[in-house]
């Protein structure tokens, strides 16, 4: 197949191997990198743990809605082809970081494993998706092995960066940050193509509408967060159609608890102004 092949399809699947530790198994994705690589513009999804394998022998609900909501992001994109990656057991073992020789075309991407003996059980969704809408977090956590693999290093950075979209609740390490619902951890799964938490700009303006809002509060104040934020009162005159204006990054909703502000990420649709 050539490059133009490939660009014919909705998404390149590579499904985990039944905790496959091998990294032989996947050297055909490796060989062949520069033909399928330029054609993967689309929307892409990397997970550090092996669906597949607990779909079939132990017929986890959540194995099922992982592989379903992953898919049903890849497939949907506008941009071209999307990919679905998942890296079964295959750096489950190492320590330190290791680079992904498959997805060198695409960007730098360092993964390790041997965590908690060895695995972590506890995972957690840092993003939302209107097509994904079956997987959270109690189906997503307590597979035994929920999570074998963690990324301590990827693209973030300009319109084809990668953010996380479900980490590793709690885990410490390399690879560990603060995420804007006041969680942390590191993320095992990653994501390209959810830009729903971001601001719409227009010029000299920024401008969003909340799904759901319970108080208007002043958040003028930066927040230790994956990316720093930072967000003004809203316009009164605005308050009906539940708007911030001038906001940037990653967008919070704060409530107000005793004398203390609680802020936390909710969905949003992008609001042009």
């Amino acid at each position: 197949m050539t490059t133009a092949d490939f660009t014919k399809y909705k998404a390149i699947v590579i499904p985990d191997c039944l905790c496959n530790t091998s990294l032989s198994t996947i050297k055909f994705l490796d060989d062949t990198k520069r033909i399928w690589s330029p054609a993967v513009t689309g929307n892409m999804v990397l997970i550090g743990t092996d669906p597949s394998f607990h779909a079939k022998w132990f017929n986890l609900p959540g194995a099922y809605a992982m592989m379903q909501d992953a898919l049903s992001l890849v497939s949907t994109g506008k941009n071209g082809t999307g990919m679905y990656f998942s890296l079964s057991c295959y750096y489950q073992s190492n320590a330190t970081a290791m680079p992904i020789e498959a997805l060198s075309e695409i960007g730098d991407f360092q993964v390790r494993g041997n965590l908690s003996h060895p695995c972590l059980n506890n995972a957690h969704l840092v993003a939302k998706s209107s097509v994904m809408t079956s997987l959270n977090d109690d189906i997503a956590s307590n597979w035994n092995c929920s999570v074998h693999e963690v990324f301590s290093e990827y693209p973030r950075s300009g319109p084809d960066g990668f953010e996380a979209l479900a980490i590793a609740l709690n885990a410490t390490g390399i690879g560990a940050r603060s995420f804007a619902d006041n969680t942390s951890g590191i993320p095992n799964g990653i994501q390209r193509g959810m830009r729903q938490w971001r601001c719409q700009r227009n010029p000299g303006r920024f401008v969003l509408r909340f799904l759901q809002v319970s108080a208007w509060h002043d958040c003028s104040r930066y927040l230790p967060v994956e990316h720093h934020i930072k967000l003004v009162k809203p316009n009164p005159k605005q308050h009906p159609l539940h708007k911030f204006q001038y906001c940037r990054g990653y967008i919070v909703d704060c409530k107000l608890l005793g004398i203390q502000f609680l802020c936390a990420c909710h969905g949003i649709t992008e609001q042009p102004i």
